[in-house]
């Protein structure tokens, strides 16, 4: 019976997770400047997406050449040789990884000059791109389409990023899945039903 209710629950996970992620980082208060701040990491776990590598999420009225964050007032920072608390650098590079597999990814990435941007599926390199003169002062679009789980983006001192994206994920469930998994769960409880009934 635990064995079957464990079956059950990875085929529910997708179906729980949204098909598709958008993050602006607004949904939370967040200082100027990095002295003080964490790094980002499982602020948005609820949506299955983990960060790591470093970056905080930053207002925008710190000293950052992009200017404004490109919507709201916060975006997700980094500054080589900045120490948080715990001794974790903001050097980067920042990783995002996906619960389930995405179809497409979109960001805008500022206060930088040069950025590689890698997409993963499992351990495969799936793309790569290199950018060697962006705009210090401008929100540039990094796009890509095709599955992937897990994102890098390296090859930068001082960058800022925001309005994050994907497309609607394929690995989700349809409908009538869902409804083949609610039948199963509706049979595993007559079954319990039955056994509790027969114990008496």
């Amino acid at each position: 019976m635990r064995r079957a209710l464990l079956l059950l629950t990875a085929l529910l996970v997708p179906a729980i997770l949204p098909a598709q992620v958008s993050i602006n980082f607004d949904d939370t208060s967040a200082p100027p400047f990095f002295l003080g701040t964490s790094p980002l990491s499982s602020a948005y776990s609820g949506l299955g997406v983990l960060f790591s590598g470093g970056g905080a999420i930053l207002d925008q009225d710190g000293n950052f050449d992009v200017g404004p964050a490109r919507s709201g007032r916060n975006f997700w920072a980094f500054n080589s040789g900045v120490v948080y608390t715990g001794d974790v650098t903001a050097a980067g590079p920042g990783q995002i990884s996906f619960a389930t597999p995405q179809q497409g990814f979109s960001i805008f990435s500022g206060s930088t000059a040069t950025l590689t941007f890698r997409a993963f599926l499992g351990q495969t390199q799936v793309n790569e791109q290199v950018f060697s003169e962006l705009d210090y002062e401008a929100w540039t679009p990094i796009t890509f389409s095709g599955a992937f789980d897990r994102i890098e983006l390296s090859n930068f001192e001082v960058a800022t990023f925001d309005d994050m994206s994907t497309d609607s994920d394929a690995s989700v469930p349809e409908p009538s899945s869902l409804a083949l998994v609610a039948s199963a769960l509706a049979g595993l409880g007559l079954v319990r039903y039955r056994r509790t009934r027969s114990s008496k």
